[in-house]
Order: structure tokens, then C-alpha cells, then sequence
């Protein structure tokens, strides 16, 4: 699907203090501590702590290294541009963004709120909030009028439940509500983040999936990097793996990924497979 060159994102938007914190310092430490952290696991259970970098022919292998701080999604941000930055909080399910002691939006009570990050996923320039929603499964507008299943049927699991990624901002006339909403995904996310993966001045989106049919908790089938394609959003690189942790850091070869993978054992012998990236 086409689309138009995005312009660079503003960083000014983003409160930093929500994406840095308070202790810039101690990048270097902090890195470590994440590393060791995840490969501790590795001692109770058969893990492996891999790395990825993103180019122009999808995810490559990177080694770890001990240096680099955390990327994380802001949690506050001046959302409707009055000064004052937003914070957002999840509970029971539910996400409120709040402004001081006020309320600015409240995600609905048929929604069950899985996780929320301050993104610009859709390279306007201006911060949104990104959430992972489960609600009830709607079949597509036009499927509606089918005399057989619709094309996303089987998008949603045994209680009837389907995930959404769904984007939350401000609409310049004095309200947040939903800048974009994705159907109902074909593969559930159980975790996601996002990244200028290949510092171009454009945040990708990284997901974690499984299946709905999947038990939970279970590690997500697989790792997917995404882009902006206008309308909506396009998977650019994939890697498989039972992926049961995902975080980014600035590394000496730029943005990367951790990824904490489960091996599989076969007689007690680890199977390592050497994970597939699939390209642009």
C-alpha cells in the first residue's frame, strides 16, 4: 500500500522526563541490570537472551553488549498542548488520562485495557496514546451484509473477545477520542512497544503475538516489527520464537531489540534455531 514520506517526529511533544527519567547517569547500569536480569532465567529454565537490528532487509542478529540505556514508552505527555503534560493510569482493566486531578478520558467499561504507551505511531507529530484493547468481536462493516462468514470470523477466542490496537488523541476541537482503530487482529499481541528502530525520525511498532486459541499465560509464537502505511499499519520484519520477554535499548550499533526466547528441549537437549527474519 502507498503512502507519503512522513515528516520527523517532534521530540519536544513528549514529555522526556517520562521516557528518560530522572537518573540519565546511570544508562550504562541500568542496561546491565536488564541483561542480567533476563539471563538469570536462563538458570531455571531453557531461555536464551538474543539481540536484533533492523535494516533495510529485516531483522539481523546483533551480540549483546553493555552498553546503551532502556527505550521506553513515555507514560506522560502534553497531549492537548496546553502546557501541561498527561499521565496515564491503568486499573482493573480500565485507563483514565488524567490532567492533575482531573479526568480527560476514560476508556469504556466494555473494554478491557491490556497495556498503554505514549507513541506517535501515526507520524502526524503529535503524541497519542497507543493501547492494547480486548473487547467483544465485531465482524467488519461490509461482512455484514455476507451470506457466509466474514473474512475476520475467526478473529477473536472461545469467550467471543478479539484484540485491538487502538490510537487515542487529541482532535484539536477540545477532546480526546479515537484517532485510528484497528479491526479485530488476526494474531492476538500480547505485549508491544515502539522504537525508531532504523533512526529515520519514524517510530516503528513492535509487537509480541500467540493465538487465541493459545492457554494463558503463554509465550508469544513470535516477534513482528510495523509501520505507518497511512491507513493503518504494515508488518515490515518477523522473526518466530516462543518470546516470552521484549524490550529496546540504544546500543553501539544502534536502536536494538532484546528478546528473551524459550528453547525447546528435545531429551533434555536445547533445539537453538537460528530465527528467520523476513524482510522489507
Amino acid at each position: 500500500m502507498a503512502y507519503s514520506p512522513r515528516p520527523p517526529r517532534s521530540p519536544s511533544l513528549v514529555d522526556a522526563s517520562a521516557s528518560n527519567g530522572p537518573h540519565r547517569a546511570s544508562s550504562h547500569l541500568a542496561r546491565w541490570l536488564l541483561i542480567l536480569g533476563l539471563s538469570s532465567l536462563s538458570l531455571i529454565s531453557p531461555v536464551r537472551l538474543r539481540s536484533w537490528v533492523l535494516t533495510e532487509t529485516g531483522l539481523r542478529a546483533s551480540p549483546l553488549v553493555g552498553t546503551g540505556k532502556p527505550v521506553d514508552m513515555p507514560v506522560r505527555a502534553d497531549l492537548n498542548q496546553d502546557g501541561t503534560p498527561e499521565s496515564l493510569d491503568i486499573a482493573d482493566g480500565g485507563l483514565a488520562i488524567r490532567s492533575g486531578g482531573s479526568i480527560l478520558w476514560r476508556s469504556p467499561a466494555a473494554w478491557t485495557v491490556r497495556q498503554a504507551g505514549i507513541t506517535d505511531l501515526n507520524l502526524d507529530g503529535r503524541p497519542e496514546v497507543s493501547l492494547l484493547v480486548w473487547r467483544a468481536f465485531e465482524p467488519l462493516p461490509t461482512d455484514r451484509l455476507l451470506p457466509y462468514a466474514g473474512r475476520i470470523d475467526s478473529f477473536h477466542d472461545g469467550r467471543g473477545q478479539s484484540c485491538h490496537l487502538i490510537l487515542i488523541g487529541w482532535d484539536g476541537q477540545g477532546r480526546l477520542r479515537e484517532l485510528w482503530a484497528g479491526s479485530a487482529l488476526a494474531d492476538p499481541i500480547t505485549s508491544f512497544t515502539t522504537a525508531d528502530l532504523d533512526q529515520d525520525g519514524r517510530q516503528e511498532l513492535l509487537t509480541l503475538e500467540r493465538r487465541y486459541d493459545d492457554p494463558s499465560p503463554v509465550p508469544a509464537r513470535g516477534l513482528k516489527v510495523w509501520e505507518w502505511n497511512g491507513f493503518g499499519f504494515t508488518a515490515i520484519a518477523a522473526t518466530p520464537g516462543r518470546v516470552t520477554r521484549l524490550s529496546v535499548v540504544q546500543g553501539i550499533e544502534g536502536v536494538e531489540i532484546l528478546g528473551q526466547i524459550e528453547i525447546q528441549m528435545i531429551d533434555g537437549v536445547p533445539v537453538d534455531e537460528a530465527p528467520r527474519t523476513a524482510g522489507r
